[in-house]
């Protein structure tokens, strides 16, 4: 065999066995008008949160796509074993009754590092583990994570361990301005911005943690900011304290990706784009108030989606794919056909 077609069948087996950049979407309820209209084809995981619909976990198994459901364990229970032991069984059940796949663990309570509620909420992930493996084959559990391994938001936990049990972390990559450390007053900032999101993946995976198992998250919403001042861009917002810190994105509000656009109609100046960030933004007044919005859109998603590609991470998900106008088909494409394969 010669060097070259030695080469070209190497490329080719590595293509081959190459794995599938998984899609992980989680789903607020929805009508079957919503979720009929999924691309199921670009699908690994459903994520059902807080709701369940026979049929819509009917045709997901038909299209080969997992589903799960999120749950959450009380804080104060956490150094309850026979209490956490009972939840377990509870989630099991759950998911053997309704024919689901896995579990989402959701729980973002404040906790100290290295402290007895850190140790008791990984060995509540080791005991739903083993239990979820040994009594549904071939299920998945999955932890939310914050978008860094820092204690965000007072999130102490045992980040290193956590991503050794679990099937899959799903990284928030959202969000990330839940505290605004720094000086000077509050100001509207990028919901998901692209160096920090990524220090915080790096940072996992200095831990160690499987890049195999990390899902991206990313934010199919964006923040809508009451300026208190606006000048040069720079839109001043209210201070609204959260777990000790005076700025927080609770002085915005979340709106879907489908209303950000109607909004964007409404802007004098439309779609402005903040290269440090890799995000687009934009400003607009209502009711003689001015408000600036700074949300994700396909640009840059796109962005986010390849270099997560190019880490190897398993794959990229979103909060959430109820946030689109299924009946228009351009903003669904658009979103859509932007995720690697």
């Amino acid at each position: 065999m010669s060097p070259l077609l030695a080469l070209l069948l190497s490329v080719l087996l590595c293509t081959s066995l190459a794995a599938a950049f998984e899609v992980f979407a989680f789903l607020l309820e929805a009508e079957a008008s919503v979720w009929a209209a999924l691309p199921w084809h670009r699908l690994a995981t459903i994520c059902l949160a807080g709701w369940l619909d026979p049929a819509l976990v009917a045709a997901a198994h038909e299209a080969g796509v997992r589903v799960v459901f999120i749950a959450n364990y009380p804080k104060e229970e956490l150094l309850n074993a026979s209490h956490r032991a009972a939840w377990v069984g509870e989630q099991v059940a759950y998911a053997r009754r309704h024919g689901l796949d896995g579990v989402n663990f959701d729980f973002e309570e404040p906790v100290a590092v290295g402290g007895a509620e850190s140790r008791a909420y990984t060995r509540l992930v080791k005991e739903a583990v083993a239990t979820f493996h040994r009594q549904l084959p071939g299920s998945q559990v999955s932890v939310d994570v914050a978008w860094a391994p820092g204690a965000i938001d007072g999130r102490g936990y045992q980040y290193a361990r956590l991503g050794r049990l679990a099937d899959r972390l799903f990284v928030m990559g959202y969000d990330e301005q839940s505290q605004m450390w720094g000086e000077g007053p509050c100001q509207a900032r990028a919901n998901s911005p692209i160096r920090q999101t990524f220090q915080g993946v790096r940072e996992y995976l200095r831990l160690g943690v499987d890049p195999g198992k990390l899902i991206l998250g990313v934010p199919w919403y964006g923040y809508r900011y009451p300026c208190e001042h606006l000048e040069d861009g720079v839109c001043s917002i209210k201070e609204v304290p959260f777990r000790g810190c005076n700025c927080t994105d609770a002085a915005g509000k979340e709106f879907p990706y489908s209303q950000v656009l109607d909004m964007l109609a409404m802007s004098e100046g439309g779609r402005g784009w903040d290269g440090a960030s890799a995000t687009p933004t934009f400003t607009y007044g209502e009711d003689s108030q001015e408000f600036q919005v700074w949300y994700d859109d396909p640009q840059s998603l796109a962005i986010k989606y390849q270099v997560a590609k190019d880490l190897g991470l398993a794959g990229a998900g979103f909060w959430t794919a109820n946030f689109l106008n299924y009946s228009d088909p351009a903003m669904v494409d658009s979103m859509w056909s932007i995720i690697p394969k």
